[in-house]
């Protein structure tokens, strides 16, 4: 496993713990996978192509967590996210969301009420269809959920890469955990007027 693995699961650990104890229900802790096992490396293998032809339109891959990046010049960057570490640390319950059948729709309505109520409703405006398609399918909830984290990347709402692991996230890449505060910055952000996260137009 990457550092940022092992940073990411003790860092989910540590906040479904201190959740828990605040008396809030329902979360389980996230472990990211290698990217050899089933059904990610293939995925892995994708990613790495659709880099490779980014980097030929000056695409820049961020290590977020190494420090906010800035827009000056322009360029598209790209963010590493894992959406269910990111509900955990929000404190968003999403035990059964990636399976199929009736409960697992109700969890997935479930995890977009929470972020809903935490203050989207104010600025979130949804496409046709696409809340039902996050309702519908994990793929789409995970893709909205990798749209706010990469939003909250962007504003450096994330957890920042000790000084023992830079030089490991400057190797590996470093997945960009977001704050237990950061939704709710995210969200305050937005009504300020910051712009509509990247949510609201690619899901």
């Amino acid at each position: 496993m990457r550092r940022t693995d092992v940073v990411t699961a003790a860092l989910v650990k540590v906040t479904v713990a201190d959740r828990r104890a605040a008396g809030e229900v329902g979360l389980q802790p996230a472990v990211p996978l290698s990217v050899a096992a089933d059904k990610i490396a293939m995925a892995a293998w994708r990613c790495c192509a659709l880099l490779d032809a980014l980097a030929t339109r000056e695409v820049e891959v961020v290590t977020a967590a190494l420090g906010r990046p800035s827009l000056a010049n322009g360029r598209v960057r790209v963010f590493e996210v894992y959406p269910a570490a990111s509900l955990a640390i929000w404190g968003v319950p999403r035990e059964g969301y990636k399976a199929e059948g009736a409960a697992a729709t109700d969890v997935r309505r479930a995890i977009l009420t929470a972020i809903e109520r935490a203050g989207a409703e104010g600025w979130l405006q949804w496409a046709p269809d696409a809340r039902e398609r996050c309702v519908a399918t994990d793929h789409a909830l995970d893709a909205f959920v990798c749209a706010l984290v990469a939003r909250a990347a962007l504003l450096g709402l994330v957890e920042p890469v000790s000084d023992e692991d830079v030089e490991a996230a400057r190797a590996e890449g470093w997945i960009a955990v977001p704050r237990r505060d950061g939704l709710k910055s995210l969200l305050e952000d937005a009504s300020r007027g910051g712009g509509p996260t990247p949510a609201a137009t690619t899901v």
